[in-house]
């Protein structure tokens, strides 16, 4: 059985932003969280990074379904630039 190691990873954070690449010793924090997550070996290491995304419209021009439908499709174009090319 493979086990995946996922280090979730907030850029935006509101008490400390950019606190990820914050350095200690040299190294910033999730280097040093990858590296012992590395150290374990347990598994495959993954950052999972998040990305916020809003849209706003009129809903008196724009219908709500329409709107989803477009963040919906975003969302696929950015998980998977390829499909942008489709």
């Amino acid at each position: 059985m493979k086990t995946l190691i996922i280090i979730p990873s907030r850029m935006s954070a509101t008490r400390l932003p950019g606190k990820p690449l914050l350095k200690i010793n040299g190294l910033s924090i999730i280097s040093h969280v990858f590296k012992r997550a590395e150290s374990a070996n347990i598994g495959k290491v993954v950052v999972a990074t998040v990305m916020t995304s809003t849209l706003t419209s009129d809903h008196r021009t724009v219908d709500g379904a329409l709107s989803a439908q477009f963040m919906r499709e975003f969302k696929i174009m950015i998980e998977d630039p390829l499909t942008m090319l489709l």
